[in-house]
């Protein structure tokens, strides 16, 4: 528990040739997907240790997959707040009635024996996690393939544009958790 493991990699026997461990590790592994395991990280520590809920232990509600939005008070709790100003970004459409065009192409394109995981609340917070990351270090210019590096189809992230309104959100939540380091 409370780790980060990022050596995982396909065996050797799903390459066409013999291939060295650190070279599937590069290509097949944990390299570029720091951000996303962080994401899982500051979402379970923060939920767990710093606004703790006894009854959602994840600042996300973790492995849920209940697109509805949980309602707590920015002043009281504001890293749930802003975890669930995302969420609701992700999840709804702006009426808030019909699913976002980002979950409709996650529900069409992904088979349904894998749909439950890739619509878990903590699994769309680490992509957009990831995909901001990745989207704050393009703004500087620097591009660092460890930290952030696309492992998913397209499909299973947010578009620019679509990306666009939850960076402001996610500036507000990395602003709380700042508050504690």
């Amino acid at each position: 528990t409370n780790i980060i493991n990022l050596t995982r990699y396909y065996e050797e026997n799903r390459f066409d040739e013999p291939t060295e461990k650190k070279v599937r590790f590069v290509f097949s592994g944990g390299v570029g997907s720091f951000a996303h395991e962080y994401g899982h990280f500051l979402d379970y520590f923060f939920g767990a240790r710093v606004e703790a809920n006894p009854k959602v232990y994840a600042l996300s509600d973790g492995r849920s997959t209940d697109p509805r939005r949980i309602t707590y008070d920015a002043a009281k709790m504001p890293m749930r707040y802003w975890m669930e100003e995302i969420l609701e970004k992700a999840y709804w459409d702006k009426s808030k009635t019909a699913d976002s065009s980002y979950v409709r192409r996650i529900r069409k394109a992904i088979p349904k024996q894998y749909l439950d995981y890739f619509l878990r609340r903590n699994e769309i917070f680490a992509r957009l996690f990831e995909q901001y990351v990745g989207y704050k270090l393009q703004e500087m210019k620097i591009q660092n393939i460890f930290l952030t590096k696309t492992k998913y189809h397209a499909i299973q992230y947010m578009t620019p544009t679509e990306l666009k309104t939850v960076v402001p959100l996610f500036d507000k939540l990395l602003l709380q958790m700042r508050k504690h380091f």
